[in-house]
């Protein structure tokens, strides 16, 4: 219960107020979506690598997430291997839809639908991303 306690205090304050903690509410819900992602992407890469090259290979699907949007905008630029791009594009997570902070910052509304969305996005990629890593975890051979 001690370590719910700042974010229950934070739910309880941004109940009161019109403002800014109830968006900063909604940005710390959805950093821990992402982490819950990126939770998922390591156990993915842990399941058939070394524990450095997973947390490299899941630092860099983290970078490469974060420009998920230009990767998109590249993609539909893309000449020779258009569809090459564009499904590395829509197979990398997408963590710019998760930064609400400059909303947050700005005391922009949030809607519910994008949380809802959101919610719905960390779930679905960390529920496949997980399952994939069972059966990867299950046919490995640890004789």
């Amino acid at each position: 219960m001690r370590r719910f306690a700042p974010f229950i205090a934070l739910f309880a304050f941004a109940h009161d107020q019109k403002g800014s903690a109830s968006g900063l509410l909604v940005a710390v819900y959805f950093i821990i979506l992402e982490l819950a992602i990126v939770t998922a992407i390591t156990l993915l890469f842990s399941s058939f690598s070394t524990p450095i090259f997973s947390a490299i290979f899941s630092f860099a699907l983290f970078v490469i997430g974060t420009f998920a949007e230009d990767l998109r905008n590249f993609a539909a630029l893309a000449h020779g291997a258009k569809w090459l791009a564009t499904a590395v594009a829509y197979l990398v997570p997408n963590f710019a839809a998760f930064n609400i902070i400059g909303q947050a910052a700005h005391d922009q509304h949030v809607s519910g639908r994008l949380i809802l969305f959101n919610t719905l996005y960390a779930l679905t990629y960390a529920g496949f991303t997980t399952v994939a890593a069972i059966m990867i975890f299950e046919r490995r051979n640890l004789k």
